[in-house]
């Protein structure tokens, strides 16, 4: 399963962390707009991969969380929904 956390601050970092360690075959993918919470999140093992790219994110995903404030959440609903997302 490919589970996409878009936001890695305090909850988007647990939600990723607890996702890694409790799912079996579970790739957890980190998106972010700031290289060093990206940076972070993989050093401390918190995701598999990392990437600025939202498109590139969440190609075959197959869980998508957007933990970032409310109005961010709204422009990344926007972007979304004009990407081929899995189905």
């Amino acid at each position: 399963m490919k589970f996409v956390v878009v936001g890695l601050g305090e909850m988007g970092a647990s939600l990723a962390l607890t996702m890694k360690n409790k799912l079996a075959n579970t790739e957890v993918v980190g998106v972010d707009r700031d290289e060093e919470s990206l940076r972070l999140a993989l050093e401390n093992g918190i995701v598999d991969t990392t990437t600025t790219n939202l498109q590139t994110a969440v190609a075959d995903a197959d869980v998508i969380v957007l933990a970032t404030p409310t109005k961010v959440i709204i422009n990344y609903l926007h972007q979304l929904v004009k990407l081929p997302l899995k189905k």
